[in-house]
């Protein structure tokens, strides 16, 4: 993440795309606690010909920066770290907004990036979603004091399944010390971007990033193109911002992406909807009837019918007999039939097949033998599996 950037500050140093504003001359600096990952982090930037100052150590119990104000910062700190040592920081200066909590340090990453930003400094970090709503253990006054400090300049919601590392989702907090904006907070929507890669994992592409980067960049710089998108992005007042309790989650701003109108009458459509619905809720009622009806009549049977493959078997006319335990249930399977096999219809035939999972040749082939004959038998499962998914009209 953090060499990107590097490669998009010289990649535009040059005037491609900015007219020159971005700057090459960058001092980097940083720290790492885990020293596998900080000799990573020191070869990664060596062999991409980068120079920075990567200090090993713990970023709150041993600052090895303690005086740097940085113009940016860029920051994946680890998600609701518990065991950080907060019992020993409760009086430490960088908790200017809130002593965070000693059980989950997400709060400390955001105070220690504060604290270490230039008078005109922006930082940008990924932070588990809990840190937007959260108010637990303080964190809630925290998260208030800071959006009262007019510090937080944007927040952008994930999609999940994009890291590799953990399922947690995450958001997007940017804050800035000078802001173009103030008393105003952008909220970005962005869970629903995005593409699946394999099964468990998703990616963002570069159509995704750069509506996402513009939408924030637009209404950053105050361009007319930025507009307000329902379902994407909003810009929030403090006092909207107020008014949810402070919570910092996209959704409770952007609202609801809008749906083309099918040119339907609100009346009309809502009447269709409610009378399918009553209609869904009577079929469902009359399923269930039917399934509890076979229930009881399977369980009764169960010890003495005859077995195929260790699963009891049910004829063809004691399924018959259970559906007609129930008036006008007889016609999901057989459109009203009553009688004895031979006043079958080809149609009603045709339905039965359906219900014993079974062709139509090898039904009407063997239909004249015993009913009790284990040809002749059906497993209730696949007949109850019948009845829900496939049904004749009446």
């Amino acid at each position: 993440m953090f060499v990107q950037s590097v490669a998009f500050i010289r990649a535009h140093a040059s005037g491609n795309g900015n007219g020159g504003r971005a700057r090459a001359d960058i001092s980097i600096y940083g720290q790492e606690s885990n020293y596998t990952t900080w000799r990573l982090a020191k070869m990664n930037l060596a062999i991409r010909g980068i120079e920075g100052q990567i200090a090993h150590g713990d970023s709150f119990h041993d600052d090895r920066h303690p005086d740097l104000k940085a113009e940016f910062i860029l920051a994946n700190p680890p998600f609701n770290v518990s065991d950080w040592g907060g019992e020993r920081l409760t009086e430490d200066k960088r908790w200017r907004y809130g002593v965070p909590p000693k059980g989950n340090a997400n709060f400390a990453w955001v105070q220690h990036m504060v604290h270490h930003l230039a008078p005109a400094g922006v930082a940008g970090f990924v932070l588990a979603n809990g840190s937007m709503s959260s108010s637990q253990s303080g964190e809630g006054e925290i998260r208030k004091h800071l959006i009262e400090a007019d510090l937080v300049d944007c927040m952008v919601a994930l999609p999940g399944q994009l890291f590799y590392s953990t399922q947690i989702p995450a958001c997007l907090w940017f804050l800035a010390r000078r802001r173009s904006r103030r008393g105003e907070v952008l909220f970005i929507d962005a869970r629903k971007q995005g593409r699946m890669v394999d099964r468990t994992h998703r990616e963002l592409t570069d159509d995704d990033i750069a509506r996402i980067a513009g939408a924030y960049h637009a209404w950053r710089d105050g361009a007319d193109a930025y507009e307000d998108l329902p379902g994407f992005c909003k810009s929030a007042s403090l006092d909207e911002v107020r008014r949810h309790g402070h919570v910092l989650t996209p959704g409770r701003y952007v609202g609801a992406e809008p749906q083309p109108d099918d040119g339907e009458p609100f009346q009309e459509k809502m009447q269709r909807l409610v009378a399918e619905l009553q209609a869904q809720q009577a079929e469902g009622a009359r399923l269930d009837a039917i399934a509890e009806n076979l229930k009881r009549r399977w369980g009764s049977m169960k010890r003495r019918r005859p077995k195929r493959r260790g699963r009891t078997l049910m004829t063809v006319s004691e399924m018959i007999d259970v559906l007609k335990g129930h008036p006008g249930d007889l016609c999901v399977v057989v459109n009203g039939y009553e009688g004895g096999y031979d006043d079958l219809s080809p149609a009603q035939i045709s339905v039965v097949r359906i219900a014993l999972n079974t062709g139509v040749n090898d039904w009407e082939g063997r239909h004249g033998e015993s009913e009790d004959s284990p040809a002749n038998a059906a497993e209730p499962a696949r007949i109850v599996d019948a009845l829900l998914l496939r049904r004749t009209s009446h």
